[in-house]
């Protein structure tokens, strides 16, 4: 299920954060479809559902998530680099 998705600035980049069972995995999607997964069940145990916002920075260079997962105590920010990661498409 997805939770979470924005596009870059350019359009040519998507992040996604995605559940599945219990864990979360966030991806950053080319235009071409390709996903790279950047993490995954990155996200803590908390009181509540977890809250996630994405926002690119530096002109589709680094998406930075941040999660709400104890009622606005002690929110989470994590920036990904998107020149980490290969978009490639595998043959």
């Amino acid at each position: 299920m997805v939770v979470a998705e924005v596009p870059s600035e350019s359009g040519t980049l998507m992040a996604v954060v995605v559940k599945r069972g219990e864990q979360f995995r966030i991806g950053i999607r080319s235009r071409s479809g390709t996903l790279a997964i950047v993490e995954q069940d990155f996200v803590p145990r908390g009181y509540h559902e977890p809250l996630i916002s994405l926002k690119w920075k530096e002109a589709d260079r680094k998406v930075e998530v941040t999660i709400d997962h104890d009622f606005g105590d002690g929110i989470l920010s994590f920036t990904f680099d998107t020149r980490s990661y290969s978009f490639a498409q595998q043959p």
